[in-house]
């Protein structure tokens, strides 16, 4: 799933860092609108694999294009 909005719009989430992944789901306002459920299920299962696999991905992996 592609992150569909923000600094990494329309990057995969399995590229976005791992800090990201798990700053975005202390925040309140993601869970909030409905829009987001899919998004919310998609950063969870991720942080899980990574955490299963011992994986870690940094912010220089992730190279976001203007």
């Amino acid at each position: 799933m592609k992150m569909p909005w923000g600094k990494y719009n329309n990057i995969d989430i399995c590229f976005l860092n791992s800090g990201y992944l798990k700053w975005l789901i202390t925040q309140e306002w993601f869970f909030m609108p409905k829009k987001n459920e899919d998004l919310v299920v998609a950063v969870e299962k991720e942080l899980k694999e990574r955490e299963l696999s011992n994986g870690h991905f940094y912010e220089d992996k992730v190279r976001v294009e203007k």
